[in-house]
């Protein structure tokens, strides 16, 4: 059993605390001289501790994996069928959905591993992983604003998350508007 993850005081007696990861202590130091007024003095990282992370990227990344399969799905024959009153199973609409839960799923545990790398590079209390489980997009942005916090730099990924949402936008409308321009068209052959 080993302590949490925090801020302890060095052995040595000095005034100094050093940053235990909850496996080993790192290089991140800090002084634990008392605070004037009793304000509170935020952890930082090293300059040259990293901000960005390959899983970071990933969940960043993830949602465009769906562009293919989007892409890929005939939805003129999905509206036509659905017109024609019969029970669509469609393939591409059902591959949609399971790669939308595998997504979710690979965001959750990236989101974990991300966690974790944060706290082994001495980020006091990063932003849980949990919070993965309402979206990505709340995970990318609580990671991005704490890390700017304790490095002073790490908007990068809410920056690329927003570039992926309008590209996957632009994506969906343009499917869409297709769809619905076949569907007013053939109107009148179902009336």
């Amino acid at each position: 059993m080993t302590a949490a993850p925090g801020w302890y005081a060095e052995p040595e007696g000095s005034t100094r605390q050093r940053w235990w990861d909850g496996t080993r202590w790192t290089d991140h130091v800090q002084d634990s001289a008392p605070n004037a007024y009793g304000a509170v003095v935020r952890p930082a990282v090293d300059a040259t501790t990293p901000v960005y992370g390959p899983l970071i990227w990933l969940i960043t990344l993830l949602p465009l994996i769906t562009l293919p399969a989007l892409l890929a799905w005939d939805v003129k024959a999905y509206m036509l069928a659905s017109m024609s009153g019969t029970l669509v199973f469609d393939g591409g609409y059902i591959a949609l959905q399971l790669l939308g839960w595998l997504l979710y799923a690979g965001t959750v545990v990236c989101a974990f591993f991300d966690y974790r790398r944060l706290g082994v590079l001495g980020y006091a209390r990063p932003f849980h992983w949990a919070w993965s489980f309402l979206s990505s997009a709340v995970y990318i942005i609580g990671r991005s604003v704490v890390v700017n916090k304790q490095a002073g730099r790490g908007f990068a990924p809410i920056w690329v998350m927003i570039a992926v949402f309008v590209v996957e936008i632009v994506f969906v409308i343009v499917k869409m508007v297709d769809a619905m321009i076949f569907v007013i068209e053939m109107a009148p052959t179902y009336s």
